[in-house]
């Protein structure tokens, strides 16, 4: 089962069916009883209309905004314009990217990452103690200017350079993509994470949709709200739960379940060669 699917599952588990059918399936006004009544002849599911409305739009434009994965493009061959002497535009394929959208860049890497240095990677002469020798010595040598911050998102997949020295044919971008179709790249682990980002804003959903829908059922027809009336009013504050636990919750997560990010924070923290 894919984590959308499990998603929607979830969902009509936390949220009782009759609700469910009341705030997604489509309305249309009835003459005749002067009043929106559901209209079942187009056929659609509650499943489907989840899927789109929550799922998608919501919660996974809210995921990939602050979220994604972390990634290197090399940029040579690409098409590039120069814009003066400093500042060059290159606008990246879709094709480069897997059809994703770049959502965040970090850096531009000067060289072709291709540089062994003091390492007994090619030479298995060496042992592992010579090897973090060499690894104390470098850290010691002057530190070469192999990157550049001095990049920005300026489009769709557009991104400015302004750094006279990033005139190397071999050039690398670090950035951040958009997670893969059905979140496929999120591991396991991190989906009840997800689940509960969906059960709040479905939540959050129908009281938004029935909240006033209700009260004008209560004047117009006088009778008692029960027990749905009871159910929405506690979902007043899923809203505000779901914002805080994107930024609180899926945040951290998210950074861990992105393996290179999280490498790259491990390194920071704890030094060591990269």
């Amino acid at each position: 089962m894919s984590l959308a699917s499990e998603s929607i599952a979830r969902i009509k588990r936390a949220i009782p069916p009759e609700i469910l059918q009341e705030a997604f399936l489509p309305r249309r006004y009835d003459p005749t009883k002067r009043t929106y009544v559901r209209d079942n002849s187009l056929g659609t599911s509650v499943d489907a209309v989840i899927r789109d409305l929550i799922v998608d739009a919501w919660v996974g434009a809210d995921v990939n905004l602050v979220s994604g994965v972390e990634t290197t493009i090399p940029l040579n061959g690409l098409p590039h314009e120069w814009v003066d002497l400093w500042n060059v535009i290159y606008r990246i394929p879709k094709s480069v990217t897997g059809g994703r959208n770049i959502t965040a860049v970090y850096a531009i890497t000067l060289g072709t990452q291709n540089a062994i240095g003091y390492s007994n990677l090619g030479d298995y002469g060496k042992s592992s103690l010579v090897d973090a020798g060499a690894g104390l010595l470098a850290a010691a040598a002057p530190l070469p200017a192999v990157s550049s911050a001095k990049v920005e998102l300026i489009g769709n997949n557009v991104i400015l350079v302004n750094d006279t020295r990033a005139l190397s044919s071999y050039l690398h971008l670090r950035c951040q993509l958009t997670h893969e179709q059905d979140f496929a790249n999120i591991p396991k682990a991190y989906w009840p994470v997800f689940f509960e980002l969906c059960c709040l804003a479905a939540k959050a959903y129908v009281y938004n949709t029935m909240i006033i829908r209700l009260d004008e059922g209560a004047l117009k027809n006088g009778g008692s709200l029960g027990r749905i009336r009871e159910k929405v009013d506690e979902m007043a504050d899923s809203e505000t739960q779901y914002k805080e636990y994107l930024n609180d919750k899926w945040k951290v997560n998210a950074h861990m379940a992105d393996k290179e990010k999280y490498r790259r924070t491990l390194s920071y923290a704890v030094g060591g060669r990269r």
